[in-house]
């Protein structure tokens, strides 16, 4: 008798060294089941937090580790049939038809998401014998993910909407950024002798220096330490395995998922594949998850010094949607005690200045819904600046120029006290009772005095909330013409100075823009901003160069082919699951679009290289699907960069129900939504305006979703040229185009949308 799972002889199945390989999937499945009841520790850490998960599953404990279990078992069979069918035939079939594709609201939810690599060609349906939709793909090179960064978001989402049992993490042999890696580390060692050449193509770009090489050098660090005087390809497969543990430890990072582990919802196994069988070699879970689970829930995480700045457009939108929040009685309130330790000792990293009034009765941080942390806020009364100089303006510099904020906000507010005194004050001609506060009152004279000037028969409440408006904007000059760092800000487009007005009666904010003359007191011409402000109109921006012509020229007949049921690629005949041939293009697409996009596009394996997060996000400089895309545009020098919105995105949608005010999420899924709701607010705006746009409710509402779907595919395209040195300075020669397009979700038709249409104006800037 032997293992029914493995095939493997012996009375018992595998013993402890080989479950600790990963020899046996049906014992690891049922250690799995075993360990549900080691974890009532971690479970009842979670219920003291008393904070309710998102999704709420059915199953009792027991039922989902035997669901768990028997997922793991389809897939571990499913790979044996295909292992066995490349082995016999040389050949493995791949390609999905697009009658198996159309999304439909009734989509039966995943049985598993798959953490992989990018450059991992096989498609996965075919690896694991699973039909259509039944896996959910997460990808990006190196088989990584950051601190509560797009690819955990990705997760979470797909954890809280459908609670899939099981959650893979996939490495692989012959990983590219894993090489780099081990070479890297093998040069620290001194084994510079046994390290084969890297093969880094793009001109002035070091292997060493690039961030996701360096995320996943502690793994090939631990791997060289292991095996010292192993060969390189040796060094490289234990390397990935335990890159694979050290990306589960940072998923147990995330809340939401350490709370499905610990209660049973969830089991996160690791896997390892060979990319020359084919065979998955199941790892079982995290050889320390019970020690994992026995530290306690983490905390959400907070947004520290060590972070990547927020961009200006999302900080504001940031504040935008957190004040709709605090109108509907939705905001998360003041902070806990984790946060302030969190930046007591990290530091801070606040998305925005706001420059506010000192009255009692426009709180920013709760108007905005905002955790400490999160805002560096001035305060005086009438949000004044004295002069334009001094201690004010000073502060506003220390946090644009340490601690790398790119958003400074002023806001007034109805009713005053300040201003009503400097429009009586006007219209009286009487001096002030005390010197200093005759000071405060000068600094808003001159708002006043316009205002009573403007509508002198007004009553005295329209001339002062005219001059507080008008006072935002005396404010805002100030700023923009006696601090050289903001004026250099603001021409560069790295930072946004705008103005709104508190309406303490019913807690909204009215949003009055940027000063209308800062072009001319910086003496800039604002592209990017004058684009953002004028309402959107597609421009079609086609092909550049002859090679990327060529590229989405194969990729539209490609679609064309699988749209049409023509003859498809279909069967792979090179026995190899990872290819030599160097991908030309790259596709930032969506993870819960459950369709490979090799079909979509009929290609070739090994042509194109796909990363895939919720909404086709790229993340922020230094994260690691940021790192990903460098790492990739450095190695492989490609043609092409497409990426890929789909109609009835489900993450669009939820970040549309942020502008309407939604209770916030996830940290992890707000890094996600925070980069989607600009598109979506300027779609609600652009449309809003439109009188031309529907007539009914359900056609203004479609229109909205497919401006802010486009918009978000132009957004991750804006994102990567401005703030990727690698990307930018490949686009900038020449060698590479970035394109957004958008798969019809109903018909599995492809629309390329073409380039940025301020692609010349970002590539010039300095």
């Amino acid at each position: 008798l032997g293992c029914a799972t493995c095939r493997r002889r012996g009375s018992s199945g595998p013993g402890p060294a080989a479950l600790a390989a990963g020899a046996c999937v049906g014992v690891l499945a049922a250690r799995g089941s075993q360990r549900a009841g080691k974890k009532k520790s971690a479970v009842a850490a979670v219920k003291q937090r008393e904070r309710a998960p998102a999704f709420e599953a059915p199953l009792e404990e027991g039922e989902h580790a035997k669901k768990s279990s028997e997922v793991l078992l389809q897939l571990a069979k499913g790979n044996n049939a295909f292992c066995e069918q490349l082995r016999t035939t040389g050949t493995y079939k791949a390609g999905t038809q697009v009658d198996k594709f159309v999304e439909s609201f009734l989509k039966p939810p995943p049985k598993a998401i798959v953490l992989s690599c990018s450059k991992f060609d096989a498609p996965l349906d075919a690896l694991f014998g699973a039909q259509p939709g039944e896996l959910c793909s997460v990808r990006v090179l190196g088989n990584t993910c950051g601190r509560a960064d797009g690819i955990v978001g990705s997760i979470e989402y797909e954890l809280s909407s459908d609670q899939p049992p099981v959650l893979l993490v996939l490495g692989n042999s012959r990983n590219t950024a894993v090489k780099a890696a081990v070479r890297e580390a093998m040069r620290g060692a001194g084994r510079d002798i046994d390290v084969p050449p890297s093969k880094l193509l793009l001109e002035g770009a070091k292997e060493k220096d690039l961030a996701l090489v360096q995320k996943l050098l502690p793994a090939a660090r631990d791997a060289l330490r292991s095996m010292p005087g192993a060969p390189f390809d040796k060094v490289c497969d234990a390397a990935g395995k335990l890159n694979v543990w050290s990306t589960v430890e940072s998923l147990f990072q995330s809340p939401k998922i350490f709370d499905d582990v610990a209660s049973g919802r969830l089991t996160v196994h690791g896997a390892y594949c060979d990319v020359k069988t084919g065979k998955v070699q199941f790892l079982g879970q995290h050889p320390a998850e019970q020690s994992l689970l026995e530290k306690g829930p983490p905390l959400d995480v907070v947004r520290i010094a060590s972070d990547a700045p927020i961009p200006p457009l999302e900080a504001l939108c940031s504040l935008a949607v957190g004040n709709r929040r605090y109108i509907k009685g939705a905001g998360e309130g003041q902070g806990q005690n984790y946060v302030l330790k969190a930046l007591a000792g990290g530091g801070q990293l606040p998305a925005a200045i706001v420059l506010g009034c000192a009255d009692s009765r426009a709180p920013v941080e709760i108007y905005f819904d905002m955790q400490p942390g999160d805002l560096f806020v001035l305060r005086t009364a009438g949000n004044t600046i004295e002069g334009g100089f001094g201690g004010l303006l000073g502060s506003a510099e220390y946090a644009i120029a340490v601690l790398k904020t790119k958003l400074i906000v002023v806001t007034g507010h109805t009713l005053c006290g300040a201003v009503t005194a400097a429009v009586k004050s006007v219209l009286s001609n009487e001096a002030m009772p005390t010197e200093n506060l005759g000071v405060v009152v000068d600094n808003i004279r001159t708002a006043a005095e316009m205002a009573v000037k403007t509508m002198p028969e007004a009553p005295l409440e329209q001339q002062v909330k005219m001059a507080t408006k008008l006072n935002v904007f005396e404010a805002m000059q100030k700023m923009l013409r006696n601090s050289k760092i903001i004026q250099a800000g603001i021409a560069n487009e790295e930072l946004m100075l705008v103005g709104a007005v508190y309406n303490i009666e019913e807690g909204s904010l009215e949003w009055v823009g940027p000063h209308p003359s800062q072009e001319s007191i910086v003496g800039s011409t604002l592209h990017v901003h004058r684009w953002r402000e004028a309402p959107y109109v597609r421009k079609a921006m086609s092909p550049s160069s002859p090679d990327a012509r060529a590229i989405i020229d194969r990729l539209q007949k490609g679609n064309t082919r699988f749209v049409e049921k023509d003859e498809m690629h279909g069967v792979h005949e090179n026995p190899s699951i990872i290819h030599d041939v160097e991908p030309d293009t790259i596709l930032v697409g969506s993870s819960n679009l459950r369709i490979s996009y090799d079909d979509v596009f009929d290609s070739k394996p090994g042509e194109m290289l796909v990363q895939r997060s919720v909404g086709n996000i790229a993340g922020h400089a230094g994260g690691a699907m940021f790192a990903s895309l460098e790492f990739a545009v450095a190695r492989f020098l490609p043609k092409v960069l497409v990426v890929v919105g789909h109609t009835g995105d489900e993450v669009v949608n939820a970040a549309l129900q942020q502008v309407l005010g939604a209770k916030l999420p996830s940290k992890s899924m707000r890094h996600v939504l925070d980069q989607v709701v600009p598109s979506c607010l300027k779609a609600v705006s652009d449309v809003s305006k439109d009188s031309s746009t529907g007539e009914t409710t359900a056609g203004r509402q479609l229109r909205v979703e497919q401006t802010a779907i486009e918009l978000n595919a132009l957004y991750t395209i804006k994102q990567l040229l401005i703030h990727s040195p690698i990307i930018r300075a490949a686009a900038k020669s020449g060698s590479l185009e970035l394109h957004a397009a958008i798969l019809d979700s109903s018909t599995g038709k492809v629309d390329f949308v073409g380039q940025h249409p301020l692609v010349a104006e970002l590539l010039a800037r300095d």
